[in-house]
């Protein structure tokens, strides 16, 4: 069974700075990889996400200061994103047309990064427990 918790959380001035560099990370990360996807046509998200930690990473050493799930499945989801476009273009998809990706914006989208951690027990998160730490 798949369970996903959603979780509300009132975090002091030093954890929002960091949620906040994990918000712009997690966008710089999803306009990189379009911005390379449309040149490039390469339109697998994994693939994406590889190419982007052996050539944009290592330009950005800032981009440690997060985790790297923070970009790695914003990534991910940009791939998601091409496969239902194209699966709008084909008309196998269920539900209502979707198009291309867009850019994000950091004043217009929702802020948000997922982070993904399997655990026998619902309620650790160490991941969530370093960024309340930190």
């Amino acid at each position: 069974m798949i369970r996903c918790q959603k979780v509300r959380i009132y975090p002091t001035d030093d954890q929002k700075e960091l949620f906040e560099k994990s918000f712009g990370v997690a966008r710089f990360a999803w306009n990189i990889a379009l911005q390379e996807s449309i040149g490039m046509k390469e339109y697998n998200g994994r693939k994406l996400r590889k190419k982007f930690n052996n050539l944009v990473k290592p330009l950005y050493p800032w981009m440690k200061e997060t985790i790297s799930q923070s970009y790695a499945n914003s990534i991910l989801d940009l791939g998601k994103a091409w496969d239902r476009m194209f699966q709008s273009k084909k008309k196998t998809r269920k539900g209502y047309k979707v198009g291309q990706p867009r850019f994000k914006s950091k004043h217009n989208s929702k802020q948000s990064f997922t982070m993904i951690e399997i655990r026998p027990r619902p309620q650790q998160t160490p991941m969530l427990e370093w960024y309340l730490m930190n």
